[in-house]
């Protein structure tokens, strides 16, 4: 994948909550098919299991991000 801009927190915000609404998306889908399907079930699982730090990287990344825009901007007006 080839950036073409330059990735914000309002970016990264929004791939979490697509990530996020896929993890529970999978759960849904496990809980309903954990007597149907056992193999698609456990995949689900581990669908779920591998979103689940993925989101809560994303998070805590946003919050660095908006934490770093907020500090240059005072930077900025210390400058000013």
């Amino acid at each position: 994948m080839k950036i073409t801009k330059r990735i914000t927190a309002d970016d990264v915000t929004e791939i979490m909550n697509k990530a996020d609404k896929c993890r529970v998306l999978a759960e849904l889908l496990e809980i309903k098919n954990a007597d149907k399907d056992w193999g698609l079930s456990q995949t689900l699982s581990m669908m779920k299991e591998l979103l689940e730090p993925v989101v809560a990287d994303l998070i805590e990344l946003s919050e660095q991000m908006d934490n770093q825009a907020v500090e240059a901007k005072l930077a900025l007006q210390k400058v000013a």
